[in-house]
């Protein structure tokens, strides 16, 4: 009969364990694998994609709607009425802010569309932020 030496595993079940004695197992959290953070990041991510999106469609039509009014473009056109109408919606919170300055020809350079941009391009971040403050949260192991 041939003896192998102990191993390490051995050493460590015969040692008394050394754990508090009142601590009870079943409040210890349950282990989150691997699979189910990947998975969370994954959502977290995309999520992120569709508001960066989303803001990004609200931000191009503004910047349109700023570069028609900086050319003075014809207000009864079709395309000028569609973005006018669209964007009024999100620049509204703005308008009055500030005054814009206006040329004789018509031209308006609109400093509310640019306010509107920079607060849309900083809620966005914030959004995106807090989803992965909420959802790709470090898990304790």
């Amino acid at each position: 009969m041939s003896h192998h030496p102990s191993s390490t595993l051995d050493q460590v079940q015969d040692e008394p364990q050394t754990g508090l004695p009142d601590e009870p197992l079943a409040e210890a959290p349950p282990p989150v694998d691997d699979h189910q953070r990947d998975l969370r990041r994954i959502n977290a991510q995309w999520t992120a994609r569709v508001i960066y999106f989303v803001f990004g469609v609200i931000e191009i039509a503004i910047a349109v709607r700023m570069l028609l009014k900086l050319i003075a473009a014809n207000e009864a056109s079709g395309f000028a009425r569609f973005t006018y109408g669209l964007t009024a919606l999100f620049v509204a919170p703005f308008q009055n802010v500030v005054n814009s300055p206006r040329a004789r020809n018509g031209s308006v350079f609109e400093l509310s569309s640019i306010l509107a941009l920079l607060i849309y391009l900083l809620l966005s971040w914030l959004i995106v932020r807090l989803l992965f403050l909420l959802l790709d949260r470090p898990t304790l192991n």
